[in-house]
């Protein structure tokens, strides 16, 4: 279920169910582990496309000392490595399949994570609008495992030269 729809019915539990709301407070009365599942994936992606196409190095470089062709260059090859790097380990496809700037129609019950509303929004679905942007959503993601020992926090390992 959607984390954030999740949270919405959890919200209102809370206020209209007292039960519910006991078995919250009790909850958080326990220390909470630490969940990191997600943020080791989310890690482990930035780390292959660190380790395909060098992306953090050039995230953090700073470029205003480099001309707009030379940017332009490494832009071209840091795209096709990292293009290739999400292909090769996740499946991405758009939210919506409408060609962009062609008429959509939102319908009643749709998912405010995968549509955002802009413009002049009044009353209520279904909305009428020019599709903007398509939005991107993974279906799938196939990390290679995560070697034993190894600190899924590490984007890429300091690199010392003896």
């Amino acid at each position: 279920m959607n984390r954030f729809i999740l949270a919405f019915k959890c919200f209102f539990q809370i206020i209209m169910n007292s039960k519910f709301l006991e078995h919250v407070n009790k909850f958080f009365e326990k220390e909470i582990p630490q969940i990191e599942e997600d943020k080791i994936e989310d890690t482990r992606i930035l780390a292959i496309l660190q380790r395909d196409a060098r992306f953090i190095d050039f995230l953090q470089e700073k470029i205003d000392s480099y001309s707009d062709s030379q940017i332009g260059a490494v832009a071209r090859t840091l795209h096709e490595k990292c293009k290739k790097a999400l292909d090769n380990y996740i499946t991405i496809e758009g939210v919506l399949k409408e060609e962009e700037g062609k008429p959509v129609t939102v319908e009643k019950g749709f998912n405010p994570s995968e549509i955002r509303l802009t413009g002049n929004v009044t009353g209520s679905p279904p909305f009428k609008g020019t599709l903007r942007h398509h939005g991107w959503k993974v279906l799938k993601t196939k990390l290679p495992p995560l070697p034993e020992g190894q600190d899924g926090s590490v984007i890429e390992p300091a690199e010392v030269e003896i």
